[in-house]
């Protein structure tokens, strides 16, 4: 009787054994795809976690901006004209033209480049623009950069006297934009 309970305590205890391999292993199978799973919605986690902190930082701007110029004469809608949200190149490229028309000035060359601002982190286009015409007219052309609505920032400006009486001016330029 002593040889019988050994051999049903055995069997009982390699049933046991079996028993929790295969529970370790249907948890094993269960939870691998899921695994897949759960990596595949962490990165999108992570993803939108960096798009909101970088819409945070953009609204974050906007806000401070806003609050610069609240109260004065210039409205939202005239802010954004004079500093955009976006580059908005081929808007500059026609307000140059149109000035350059309206004071006789001829555009040699225009090439641009963006950085930023390091005060303000705000974006800017780097414009370089060379120009010529008569002295009279480049000062014109130059005030009429000023009242044209956009934000403009003469940075440097260098004029040189051709032998035809008429001068060639080279600008450089900065343009922001949000």
């Amino acid at each position: 009787m002593n040889i019988q309970t050994d051999t049903n305590s055995n069997g009982k205890t390699i049933l046991g054994v079996i028993i929790l391999i295969t529970v370790v292993v249907g948890i094993f199978m269960f939870l691998l795809p899921k695994k897949d799973e759960f990596d595949g919605n962490n990165i999108k986690a992570t993803q939108q976690q960096a798009q909101l902190t970088s819409l945070k930082s953009q609204l974050a701007k906007i806000e401070a901006l806003e609050s610069e110029f609240s109260g004065g004469e210039v409205t939202k809608k005239d802010f954004l004209y004079l500093i955009p949200e976006d580059i908005e190149q081929d808007q500059i490229i026609e307000t140059f033209a149109n000035i350059s028309e309206e004071n006789k000035v001829s555009i040699n060359s225009m090439s641009f480049g963006i950085g930023l601002e390091p005060d303000a982190a705000i974006n800017m286009l780097n414009i370089s623009l060379n120009v010529s015409g008569a002295h009279q007219n480049l000062i014109s052309f130059i005030e009429g950069l000023e009242e044209s609505g956009r934000k403009f920032k003469v940075e440097t400006l260098s004029v040189q006297i051709l032998e035809n009486k008429l001068e060639n001016m080279s600008i450089s330029i900065k343009s922001y934009f949000l």
